[in-house]
């Protein structure tokens, strides 16, 4: 029996996201980025400074997980551990001065890449494209400020 049609969506939307994110580690001259680690750069530079506490909360990842993730953004020079005055037991994490940079490079790449993957459909399932995807993010952010 043939999976029903929200089923078969599912799996398809599965897939491409499986896909995009298979082609996402990202190579900076020298430095080579993981997904996460360019979801942590992109996290702290948006919310800087941030804690480690905030960081692990907001990619739904452990602590240790954090911290080995922070070690090598660190060792690259990309960001900053810095002490906090109020609680000396807390450390803060800001974007080194190079990650601005860094940051412009990697929205530069994804766009090209979702451009490149874009190329295999015709102007108009772009726009069939284009037109499920607004509908889907209106109804989406309608549904998440009900919450």
């Amino acid at each position: 029996m043939k999976p029903a049609l929200n089923d078969q969506l599912v799996e398809k939307l599965s897939d491409v996201s499986k896909l995009i994110h298979q082609s996402g580690s990202v190579k900076i001259p020298d430095i080579q980025l993981s997904i996460r680690e360019i979801a942590v750069l992109g996290f702290i530079h948006k919310n800087s400074p941030a804690t480690i506490n905030q960081i692990a909360h907001h990619l739904k990842i452990t602590m240790p997980t954090t911290t080995v993730l922070l070690d090598k953004l660190e060792k690259n020079k990309l960001i900053l551990r810095v002490q906090n005055k109020k609680d000396k037991r807390s450390t803060f994490i800001k974007p080194s001065p190079k990650t601005a940079k860094i940051i412009d490079q990697l929205l530069q790449q994804r766009r090209k890449k979702i451009k490149l993957f874009l190329s295999f459909l015709s102007t108009s399932e772009k726009q069939t494209l284009y037109q499920i995807l607004n509908k889907l993010t209106l109804k989406l952010c309608s549904f998440y400020e009900k919450k």
